[in-house]
């Protein structure tokens, strides 16, 4: 672990905090301009680190915890509260007809009930 340059030390600290911003404020939808002033990367440098160390872009990660969220809010609540429908709105218009987004929960839980 020493011998690993310092940069991706600093890099994976940087991801690691950029992590928790984006799981602690996924409610309020930050921007990659936020996240990346929140950890001091340039937005192209968090961009190209997150994907690297997390496997999936910034904006790719929030859309994630938003899903989740969602879901569970529907698996406990069978309702979901006006500012998670518009986040998931937001979601559904980038990422519509992907694996398990939204069009998807929403035809597992129909089919579930009916």
């Amino acid at each position: 672990m020493l011998d690993r340059p310092t940069n991706e030390i600093g890099d994976y600290s940087a991801i690691k905090r950029a992590i928790e911003f984006i799981s602690t404020r996924w409610r309020e939808q930050p921007s990659i301009e936020e996240i990346a002033g929140e950890v001091g990367l340039s937005t192209s440098h968090l961009h190209h680190v997150f994907k690297r160390w997390a496997g999936l872009t910034p904006k790719a990660f929030l859309q994630a915890i938003t899903v989740e969220h969602a879901r569970e809010l529907l698996k406990h609540t069978n309702q979901l509260d006006a500012l998670t429908v518009r986040q998931l709105k937001r979601v559904m218009l980038n990422a519509a007809g992907a694996p398990g987004t939204i069009p998807d929960v929403v035809a597992e839980r129909v089919a579930a009930e009916g």
